[in-house]
C-alpha cells in the first residue's frame, strides 16, 4: 500500500516538474526574466534581444472571442469539471474531479511596440505566449451559458450541456494583448528603413522568429525587468 501511494507521489511531481519547465507559459517567462532589457540605439542587425514597450495596434484589431474587445491577440482557454473513479490497493473506490481542457484558442497579429527610445514592429509568426487571463467566465449547475460563450464553443465542435440536457461545468479563461498595455517581447532583430506604412518614422527594428529563435511575448509583470 506505500509503496503505491509513494508511486502516485512521484508520479505527480514528475507531471508538476514538466509542466513547469517545458509548457509554453513557463518557457516564455522563463526566456524574458533571464534575459536584459535592449536598447533601441545599441540594438544590433540579427541580435537576439528583449524589447519593453506599448503595443500600439496595427492595421485591422483582432476581436476577441469571450469579451469582443479589439486587441493585437488572445489566448482563450475553457476547461469542463469531470470525475473520475479509481480503486485501491484494497478495492475500495475513490472519486475525484478534476479540470479537462477541451478548447484552446490563442491568436496574435503583428503589432507594433513603442518606447522612450524607439518603435518596433513585431511579426507574429512563431510566437511562445505567456499573458495574464484577466476575464474568466462559468456555466454549469444553475448557471447556463451566454450566446457568446455557446458559439465559441458549437465553433469548436462542443456545446454546455450533455446529451441529456444537463449543463455541464466549464470554465472559461481569455486574455488579451490590448492597445496601450505594457508588454515584453525577445527576438531577432532588424533595421528596417522607410517603411510606406509607417511613414512618420525613419527607421523601425523589425523583431520576428526564424529557425533558431523563436519568439516571445508577454504582459506579465515579471518579465519586464532586466
Amino acid at each position: 500500500m506505500f509503496g503505491i501511494i509513494a508511486a502516485l507521489i512521484v508520479i505527480i511531481l514528475l507531471i508538476s516538474l514538466f509542466s513547469f519547465f517545458f509548457n509554453e507559459e513557463a518557457r516564455t517567462k522563463r526566456a524574458l526574466k533571464q534575459t536584459p532589457i535592449s536598447s533601441f540605439t545599441t540594438f544590433k542587425d540579427g541580435q537576439i534581444g528583449k524589447i519593453v514597450g506599448q503595443v500600439i495596434l496595427k492595421d485591422k484589431a483582432l476581436i476577441s472571442p469571450l469579451t469582443q474587445q479589439e486587441c493585437a491577440g488572445y489566448h482563450v482557454i475553457v476547461q469542463e469539471e469531470r470525475e473520475s473513479t479509481h480503486k485501491d490497493a484494497d478495492g475500495d473506490e475513490h472519486t475525484s474531479t478534476e479540470w479537462h481542457t477541451i478548447i484552446e484558442e490563442k491568436l496574435i497579429s503583428d503589432f507594433l511596440l513603442k518606447n522612450a527610445e524607439g518603435i518596433a514592429l513585431v511579426r507574429s509568426r512563431g510566437n511562445n505566449t505567456a499573458i495574464n487571463k484577466e476575464h474568466q467566465f462559468k456555466s454549469g449547475i444553475f448557471n447556463d451559458s451566454t450566446p457568446t460563450l455557446e458559439a465559441f464553443l458549437n465553433k469548436h465542435g462542443e456545446k454546455s450541456t450533455t446529451f441529456f440536457g444537463n449543463n455541464k461545468t466549464l470554465r472559461y479563461v481569455e486574455g488579451l494583448l490590448e492597445e496601450g498595455e505594457k508588454v515584453a517581447v525577445l527576438g531577432k532583430g532588424k533595421w528596417l528603413y522607410h517603411l510606406p506604412e509607417l511613414h512618420a518614422h525613419h527607421k523601425v527594428l523589425e523583431i520576428y522568429a526564424d529557425k533558431e529563435q523563436r519568439l516571445f511575448i508577454s504582459d506579465k509583470f515579471s518579465t519586464f525587468t532586466n
